[in-house]
């Protein structure tokens, strides 16, 4: 493969261990399987259908993978969070129906065209100039085989071409490219009066049907979500460092097989990208690494060990037959040498309290818990620093608290809700005042005073100002931006505080030198979003139109 060209390692078991994953990838994309029994084994592990076929695992992957690269190189992700995944399996969807209406119209990419591709990419970038050895470092760093990442790049070729035939459903006018500008030349100037939320009483008096209203307006706010209560018995990975006994031939062993880790890439002189030559890297001597392997492989296997005790302890915690008692944590605990927790009910998605170097993820096995005697007990289950083996004591149905039980909560959101009724109360007919005086000829600093009110100004700004020290300066543009100078705009709320802007200065800036250059970042930025609607629209669409169903993720 190309990249695997581009890639030639210096010494020969690299090179047994690269050319082992490209025949593995190779097995997997051209499918050497051809029994119907593994026809009918793919149709059942599709991950969803497209004009009722069901799409191959293999290829949705691919796409699965290309969507990910392209959030570590856009982005710099590197972990996608789990609430977010049916987020990345949505848009891989989007790309794999992309790239089949990219192959339908005959598009494709060479050699040439990936070279660009990989040069013009951000990661790969520095001063805004292809960077090799930033594209060398992060070629390594992928723990995946080159032609997948090959592959990837070969699409944002063919996905960019597509993007061009799209394009003129993109285009902006002139029109609106100077409104735009115009836009970002106006100067204005807003003093504004702050009316704060802590200014009404908290003891404002609220009825029973007020309170009521809250809650049977809306009462899956009171819900209370599905909770568990588990036993943890945990120990630490430190408590096995005494045990591992670590040998020469460990620390070769493990140099030999990993020796991609201390691998480390030389700057190159020159920029050029080929496909023919290999990054500069030289391999780190294994007296130089023996310490940090050391390290790496104490923690690894006293990892192991306290995964082997904490599957032992699984065992124990199991019963002897079906009719035999349970086994109680806390004998087990005790006698296995593992610290016993007993959290309060958490929910999905939460960590378990004094679990804390348990990822929630993990956490969420708790949820696969089952008050059969056999699956009430977890997988043992790897912290940063801990192995923990969870025993469910109860599963705590969600529920819809009663009125009554909620009360006291329904009473402090409807006294909020009051409070800031009062204050938008008085700002309106204080803005009405305002207003009346500024009309009448008072200044509005003078007519604020009168009122009680401090006045603060934002300062000369437009759109190219720096907002980021000035308090409320975009809300306060959004409110005051369909006055005139001389106004007071209506009130804008804003967390606990409302605001009363005035226009005190609003003028249309002149064309300058800059304005050639503005008008282009200002095509860009407004092609690229309609582009991004227009590609949003058209995914949309060519999934309706292969009937595409998604199924669920096992």
């Amino acid at each position: 493969m190309m990249i695997t060209k581009f890639h030639r390692l210096i010494q020969s078991r690299l090179a047994w261990l690269a050319l082992l994953g490209v025949l593995v990838v190779s097995m997997v994309f051209y499918g050497v399987a051809t029994t119907a029994g593994a026809d009918r084994g793919r149709r059942e592990a599709s991950p969803g259908t497209l004009d009722g076929r069901p799409v191959d695992p293999e290829q949705f992957w691919q796409a699965l993978t290309s969507t990910r690269l392209s959030l570590t190189l856009t982005h710099g992700i590197q972990q996608i969070p789990a609430e977010f995944e049916p987020v990345v399996r949505a848009a891989a969807w989007g790309r794999l129906v992309q790239l089949r209406k990219a192959r339908e119209l005959g598009l494709s990419a060479g050699d040439e065209e990936i070279i660009e591709i990989i040069r013009q990419t951000r990661a790969f970038q520095t001063q805004g100039e292809f960077d090799r050895a930033a594209y060398d470092r992060f070629i390594a760093s992928q723990r995946m085989p080159h032609a997948v990442i090959e592959q990837h790049f070969r699409e944002e070729a063919v996905l960019e071409k597509l993007q061009r035939v799209l394009a003129p459903a993109a285009l902006v006018s002139p029109y609106e490219i100077e409104a735009a500008l115009g836009t970002l030349r106006l100067s204005m100037a807003i003093d504004y009066i702050t009316l704060r939320l802590d200014a009404i009483p908290e003891d404002l008096e609220v009825t029973e049907a007020e309170i009521r209203q809250v809650y049977t307006q809306a009462p899956e706010r009171f819900r209370v979500p599905d909770r568990v209560a588990v036993t943890a018995l945990r120990a630490p990975y430190a408590r096995f460092y005494d045990d591992v006994v670590l040998t020469d031939a460990d620390l070769e062993a493990y140099y030999e097989d990993n020796q991609p880790e201390f691998t480390v890439y030389e700057d190159r002189e020159e920029a050029e990208l080929t496909l023919e030559e290999g990054p500069r890297m030289r391999v780190r001597p294994l007296d130089e690494v023996r310490d940090e392997i050391r390290v790496r492989l104490r923690r690894e296997r006293a990892r192991r060990l306290a995964y082997e005790a904490a599957q032992r302890v699984e065992e124990q915690l199991m019963p002897v037959s079906i009719v035999a008692p349970l086994p109680d944590p806390a004998e087990v605990a005790e006698e296995t040498g593992f610290e016993r927790l007993s959290p309060p009910p958490f929910a999905e998605g939460e960590r378990a309290e004094g679990a804390d170097d348990l990822p929630s993820g993990l956490a969420r096995a708790a949820f696969r818990l089952d008050d059969d005697p056999y699956d009430r007990t977890s997988r043992p289950l790897l912290g940063e620093t801990h192995a923990y083996v969870f025993v469910l004591r109860e599963r705590i149905p969600g529920r819809t608290p009663p009125f009554e039980e909620v009360r006291e909560r329904a009473e402090e959101i409807a006294r909020r809700r009051a409070r800031f009724e009062a204050l938008r109360q008085e700002a309106s007919a204080l803005r009405e005042r305002l207003a009346a005086a500024v009309a009448d000829g008072t200044p509005f600093a003078e007519a604020a005073r009168a009122a009680g009110h401090d006045v603060r100004s934002t300062g000369e700004m437009d759109g190219f100002s720096d907002l980021a020290d000035v308090p409320y300066a975009n809300r306060l543009v959004q409110a005051a931006f369909a006055y005139h100078r001389g106004e007071v705009a209506d009130p804008v709320p804003e967390g606990d505080v409302i605001l009363i802007p005035y226009v005190a200065a609003r003028t249309r800036g002149d064309p300058t030198p800059m304005d050639a250059f503005y008008r282009m970042q200002i095509a860009s930025q407004l092609a690229n979003q309609r582009a991004g609607r227009v590609g949003q629209a058209f995914q949309d669409s060519l999934l309706e139109a292969a009937g595409f169903q998604e199924r669920e993720p096992r």
